[in-house]
């Protein structure tokens, strides 16, 4: 069921006209059936049962940390990640297991942001911050059709207060009516013509031996590339939150044009920002604070923050795909934000806060910021398409083209 077929369109129309028609638990039966014809429609039977396998289990440590189990979230998060990698078949599992006990048979798409999904429940739960999770709500945020693939990121509780009418959201006259389709056409756009238009000058072949190409060539195909996956990505992301905004279930917004980013850390509030967001609370923040209270010179502080943004950023290549070129990925950006943060302390540590200041707004420097944080971000991309060893050839190559 791809996001142009005529299923999935009739499917979105039902669950619109349900959620405008229906109230209570019918309207939330039939959104969970309507879920889970999407879900189905892209696994296998068995990928099913290991998808809502894995939802029950996270399920059951949330109602152990509602319960006041102390003990759910660092056994809950443990057996979570595990059993993730696991499904995932992570390319280093074959460093630590015999190769009969490796299969792809579990693995499913959409697990990447379901495991997120039940962590920020399970967090909240376990923090206080969360009294109560009904069974068929967490179902349904959790396999929610318009999300499930690739995001955005929505956070439960923004879920549960627009599905209980807490936050109105449902558009309640043409004008936003028509804001909501626009935005759908556009999304299709950019998604079906756009991106389509870019796919054959990017760098996508396993087997290009990339000492045989121009490095001029190679960053033409690492621009195509980055256009491509911000269309592909964005028109996703346009076409899901058009019809989420129709049932009165908006997921958050996810860009804010990319390519106009001045440094690595704007860049990531820019592009697939809901992620960002899930990471700075669930990952950065807390080493950044266990950092803090452990070393409290002021000395420290800075190294702890170069830690963790680097220890952020390799959690995002991991989670992103399964093999070394992501995790390559998630050391770029990570190393990018160490460059990044070093030059702005170097920075405040030499000049006043108006000369800081009136650098930073300075058009020329803008300009020379965003020039540069293109090329790196659109570089680091290439990892999505390409091996380790590929990357290694392009990264010469463009080196020796400098």
């Amino acid at each position: 069921m791809t996001l142009i077929s005529i299923q999935f369109f009739a499917l979105a129309l039902v669950a619109i006209f349900c959620s405008i028609l229906f109230t209570g638990r019918l309207r939330a039966l039939v959104f969970f059936l309507a879920n889970l014809t999407f879900v189905f429609s892209y696994l296998t039977p068995v990928g099913m049962a290991s998808t809502l396998g894995f939802c029950a289990v996270g399920y059951a440590f949330i109602r152990l940390a509602l319960a006041g189990k102390k003990w759910a979230l660092p056994v809950g998060a443990a057996v979570l990640i595990v059993a993730f990698v696991f499904m995932r078949n992570y390319a280093f599992l074959r460093l630590l297991l015999p190769g009969w006990m490796l299969s792809n048979v579990l693995a499913t798409v959409g697990l990447s942001f379901l495991l997120f999904k039940i962590l920020h429940i399970l967090i909240d739960a376990s923090g206080g911050f969360l009294e109560e999770c009904d069974p068929l709500l967490f179902a349904n945020y959790a396999l929610n059709f318009t999300t499930f693939l690739i995001g955005p990121l929505q956070r439960f509780e923004s879920f549960r207060d627009q599905w209980n009418g807490v936050e109105d959201t449902l558009p309640r006259n043409f004008s936003e009516q028509l804001g909501a389709v626009t935005r759908i056409l556009r999304g299709l756009v950019k998604k079906f013509v756009l991106a389509e238009a870019l796919s054959p000058y990017i760098l996508n072949s396993p087997s290009v031996d990339f000492h045989s190409v121009s490095g001029s060539a190679i960053l033409l195909k690492a621009y195509a590339y980055y256009a491509y996956l911000y269309c592909d990505f964005s028109g996703y992301c346009d076409i899901v939150i058009g019809v989420g905004t129709l049932m009165g279930l908006r997921p958050p917004e996810n860009f804010n044009l990319p390519f106009l980013a001045r440094n690595t850390a704007e860049f990531w509030l820019r592009f697939h920002r809901s992620l960002t967001m899930w990471l700075t609370d669930y990952v950065f923040t807390p080493l950044y604070a266990s950092g803090l209270r452990r070393w409290t010179s002021r000395s420290a502080a800075l190294p702890i923050l170069l830690l963790a943004l680097m220890a952020t950023m390799v959690v995002s290549g991991l989670w992103h795909g399964t093999t070394l070129a992501f995790l390559i990925f998630g050391i770029m950006h990570g190393t990018y934000m160490v460059i990044y943060r070093l030059y702005d302390s170097g920075l405040k540590a030499i000049f006043p806060a108006k000369r800081v200041a009136a650098l930073t707004h300075n058009p020329a420097m803008t300009a020379l910021a965003v020039v540069v944080t293109f090329h790196a971000v659109a570089f680091a991309g290439l990892c999505f398409i390409l091996t380790g060893k590929q990357m290694g050839q392009v990264a010469s190559k463009i080196i020796h083209l400098l």
